[in-house]
């Protein structure tokens, strides 16, 4: 978990390919491939890409926006809020998640986006 604060640390890149940076922990990139496109997601040392349709949802809370990406038996969400959380932030993450994926008996049950 980590919070970023897009006004002081957003790269918007400009090569032909569409890239956004915040800061150096954050990068998310629409890369050409044979496939028709991939979408990746890079935050630290987590590295996760998504091809096609069915590996996100879309989640809305009363806190903000979310994007839950699914990959194997895991999931990363790229969350904005409507405003800085003061507190309580694993839990408005967790509510926000669990919109989409859940965890029963080690495994995971993903309702992606339509």
């Amino acid at each position: 978990m980590a919070e970023i604060d897009t006004e002081s640390a957003l790269v918007v890149d400009d090569k032909q390919r569409l890239e956004l940076k915040v800061g150096d922990h954050f990068r998310a990139a629409v890369l050409p491939s044979r496939e028709g496109g991939k979408f990746e997601i890079k935050f630290r040392d987590i590295k996760l890409a998504v091809y096609g349709l069915g590996e996100y949802a879309f989640v809305s809370t009363a806190d903000g926006e979310g994007i839950v990406f699914k990959e194997s038996q895991t999931v990363v969400m790229v969350f904005a809020a409507k405003e800085q959380l003061q507190g309580g932030l694993a839990k408005t993450l967790k509510a926000a998640s669990s919109k989409a994926a859940k965890w029963r008996k080690g495994e995971l049950t993903f309702k992606p986006s339509e």
